[in-house]
């Protein structure tokens, strides 16, 4: 089993979304407990279906720990709070998974 987390943004008009995601790809290689990061882009562009949100994150983890530890790790927390890169209307969601 592992463990996702995944986040969905809607960037903030004239940020530059590649030095964002060059940022994110950085993190996620300097923290031990991520198994995988991947991101990708809307190509639906069908606001009904996704409420404006043109980005997605994703990271998994071994274990729920390691997805709590990442959470809570300072490189982490200081990206989060990184001031002004979306509009404040992300969703953030965290799961187990299994192939079965």
């Amino acid at each position: 089993m592992e463990f996702k987390h995944l986040c969905l943004v809607r960037f903030k008009e004239g940020m530059v979304v590649d030095d964002i995601i060059e940022e994110l790809t950085k993190l996620a290689g300097e923290l031990d407990t991520v198994k995988f990061f991947g991101w990708g882009k809307d190509v639906l562009n069908q606001e009904a279906l996704t409420h404006g949100f043109t980005h997605v994150f994703s990271m998994s983890f071994a274990s729920a720990e390691d997805l709590v530890a990442c959470m809570g790790h300072e490189k982490h927390s200081a990206f989060a709070c990184h001031a002004g890169h979306t509009d404040n209307s992300e969703a953030v969601f965290g799961s187990s998974s299994s192939n079965s």
